[in-house]
């Protein structure tokens, strides 16, 4: 199966699934009305790597209630990082993403706690000092991985409205991841900001919470309001 978002990327990325295992139970037609449960499996085509992925869960009919599990685990993060971070940041060479997401939806509000790690980083050659990944200045990152470190864990929260149209789940997912690794890291509140328009004005917006979490710094730098 082969998946092309032009939403992340020009021309479209494609991501590819191999061994793909998917099952889809309790359909009632043509209503649609109840849960309807299921599940898939498949290998995560990578550039470095290959890895696993896992959703499983349910849906109600209209998307106004559900509850999803995600897990990653060894995904490529070259073919990746396109969710994670802008054209115009540092390019990763190597890395491996595991990610657990469970996600719940009631009426049409979205709440998901999820932990991820990202090991073996390794960027190309910086073009600046001031080069960043994800909002975080990659010296930072760099740094932290000299010290012997050979992967960074992070814990995190998703929340939004899925049913206005200005919500993404990329872009909240990668504001959040940003958030979260600045804050392992230890950087700065003005380092991230100013390291940043990386996850986008609608990004911060849109993940309310993710904004408040890094401070009132990154609305002002991006014309944003504060929400309350």
């Amino acid at each position: 199966m082969e998946l092309f978002d032009a939403t992340v990327a020009t021309p479209p990325l494609r991501v590819r699934l191999e061994q793909v295992d998917a099952t889809v139970r309790d359909v009632s037609a043509p209503t649609l009305a109840g849960r309807t449960r299921f599940e898939l499996t498949g290998i995560l085509k990578g550039v470095q790597r290959d890895g696993r992925v896992r959703v499983g869960g349910w849906l109600e009919s209209g998307g106004r209630d559900a509850s999803v599990g995600v897990q990653l685990r060894s995904v490529d993060l070259v073919a990746l990082q396109p969710y994670l971070s802008r054209a115009a940041e540092t390019r990763v060479r190597r890395g491996a993403l595991d990610l657990d997401l469970q996600a719940e939806v009631r009426d049409s509000r979205l709440r998901a706690p999820g932990r991820a790690v990202i090991s073996e980083l390794e960027f190309a050659p910086a073009r600046g000092v001031s080069d960043t990944f994800m909002g975080v200045p990659r010296t930072a990152l760099v740094a932290f991985f000299k010290t012997g470190e050979d992967r960074i864990e992070v814990e995190f929260v998703l929340e939004g409205d899925v049913s206005n149209p200005r919500f993404t789940l990329q872009e909240a997912l990668a504001a959040r991841l940003a958030s979260a690794v600045a804050d392992r890291l230890g950087v700065s509140l003005r380092e991230i900001a100013e390291g940043v328009g990386k996850v986008g004005q609608k990004g911060i917006e849109t993940a309310g919470d993710v904004a408040r979490e890094v401070g009132g710094a990154l609305q002002q730098l991006f014309g944003g309001q504060k929400k309350r």
